[in-house]
């Protein structure tokens, strides 16, 4: 099975296979199940600049689909979905060996549910690194209480140095770093809590005008300074959104979050690895 990118022609026969995959061990996150949305979806991925769209198929009628976030300057890719009515650990192996081919140097990474137990273990057979399962936790628009704190604030010029350097020395190895975030401002709102001008701590949420959007990073020790950087972020991001995501790592304690009035949406694991 050779790889190609996908033309218009072929996209009632993906839409046909994916309608059948897309579910159990196979359901990809964000991916619709009805036929009409999948059309819609593929169609405006085909026409948009940051997406690459890959399928195969052979004489015996057995399909692939790739859906890729293509990041060039950045030499970044995230893989949205994969589905195929084959055998996902054949079909699998063969498009990591067009990947690597095609885009050596480049960064690899895919999100996936828990539930998505094919995916995992292929990404598994790979030694593709990742940081567990983790929970994804989110919020609704409800009336909480409105802080007014003088020590947290929008993070602004004079600071940015300073957050950059903290946010490397805590996240290392992320995608989002310091200098990636202040470059892409436009997408992220940064809050701050500072004390005798020094960060102690801060959150990073993103800004996109969706009805949903997530805080990528809290970095807090203090549990009522976290909830009061927490309780901030909620407050500002509800002026623009109804709904707010927040990622927590392998074995944290849920219950601190569940008082402020998070509920568990989903458990996800996040892979990365170099092409």
């Amino acid at each position: 099975m050779m790889y190609r990118k996908l033309i218009t022609n072929d996209v009632d026969i993906y839409v046909k296979m994916i309608l059948n995959e897309n579910s159990g061990n196979h359901r990809m996150r964000y991916f619709p199940t009805d036929a009409i949305s999948i059309r819609e979806r593929i169609l405006q991925k085909v026409e948009a600049n940051k997406y690459l769209i890959y399928v195969s198929n052979s004489e015996d009628m057995l399909y692939s689909y790739v859906e890729l976030l293509f990041e060039k300057e950045e030499k970044y890719i995230q893989i949205l979905a994969y589905f195929t009515n084959g055998s996902y650990t054949i079909t699998f192996e063969m498009f990591m060996k067009f990947m690597k081919k095609s885009f050596p140097g480049f960064t690899l990474d895919v999100v996936l549910i828990d539930q998505n137990t094919e995916l995992i273990q292929c990404m598994k057979r790979i030694n593709a690194e990742t940081d567990g399962l983790e929970t994804m936790l989110h919020i609704a628009h409800h009336s909480n209480e409105f802080l007014s704190d003088s020590n947290i604030t929008s993070l602004s010029k004079v600071h940015e140095e300073d957050f950059i350097k903290l946010h490397n020395e805590i996240y290392k190895n992320v995608y989002w770093n310091g200098e990636r975030l202040i470059n892409h401002k436009d997408k992220f709102n940064i809050f701050i809590y500072l004390e005798n001008d020094q960060i102690l701590a801060y959150s990073v949420i993103s800004h996109l005008n969706r009805i949903e959007e997530e805080i990528y990073f809290l970095y807090c020790d203090e549990s009522n300074m976290k909830r009061q950087l927490i309780t901030y972020t909620l407050q500002e991001a509800y002026k623009s959104t109804t709904s707010v995501l927040l990622l927590t790592e392998e074995n944290e304690d849920l219950s601190f979050y569940r008082e402020i009035g998070f509920k568990v949406k989903e458990k996800i694991y996040t892979f990365h690895m170099n092409l």
